[in-house]
């Protein structure tokens, strides 16, 4: 039996206390790097990690960039979407069924290292993630990542919004979160992609949210924790 038990999100935690009545929620620190997407020749969306079968997907994402390339408001030679994972074969399968291959870029499996320096060239990083009534708070390190990257971020959520995220996107103005389940959810995906390719197109900075992230500086996360297991400091 535990004396603590510690968890990384609300959702998370309310499972948990069937369990425990001492369950806490500390969310993982954001390390702040540098952003390099400035000097990009062509827009570039980013995913980075993995892909859980009929979980996350970028289905949503596809069919925005799809539709956007056949209006005329993206031109292909503009623009790029990169992957770097170890799911490869299902990324590339979906890539191929909205007939996006010649944006695509996969990259493959890389070192964590490699893996934040393709996220800090984003104009736009990319969280896949889901929820239902019965699940959410599902925020992966990946968030905190792109968070240190201090690039735009847009979270596509397979399932009903998950309020947690959406809390998140708020507080932290780094982005927007938008719900598969959502009848506005292709236009909201729309309206952000267009509103940075062309801040990147017109050479048109977009707000930082930096300032929000000293809410999550590893320091102050270690000294909740601390808190917990040493409440007397000793």
């Amino acid at each position: 039996r535990a004396n603590h038990c510690i968890t990384v999100s609300q959702g998370v935690e309310n499972h948990i206390k069937a369990l425990s009545s001492d369950v806490h929620t500390i969310m993982n620190g954001v390390t702040i790097r540098k952003s390099t997407n400035s000097a990009n020749r062509k827009f570039r969306i980013v995913y980075t990690g993995s892909l859980y079968q009929n979980l996350s997907k970028p289905s949503l994402l596809f069919k925005v960039i799809q539709e956007l390339i056949h209006t005329g408001n993206f031109m292909q030679e503009d623009f790029e979407i990169v992957y770097a994972g170890k799911d490869s074969y299902h990324w590339v399968s979906t890539i191929r069924e909205f007939g996006l291959e010649n944006v695509s870029i996969d990259l493959g499996e890389l070192s964590s290292e490699e893996a934040m320096s393709i996220q800090d060239t984003a104009n736009i990083n990319i969280i896949l993630t889901w929820a239902s009534i019965h699940q959410s708070g599902v925020i992966t390190g990946k968030f905190y990542e792109y968070l240190g990257s201090t690039n735009p971020i847009l979270a596509i959520i397979n399932g009903v919004m998950d309020d947690e995220i959406y809390r998140l996107f708020e507080n932290l103005k780094c982005g927007e979160a938008v719900s598969t389940e959502n009848p506005i959810g292709e236009t909201q995906v729309k309206n952000f992609v267009m509103y940075h390719y062309l801040s990147w197109k017109n050479h048109t900075p977009v707000a930082s949210y930096i300032a929000q992230l000293h809410s999550l500086k590893w320091e102050d996360q270690i000294k909740k924790l601390s808190d917990i297991i040493l409440p007397d400091g000793k």
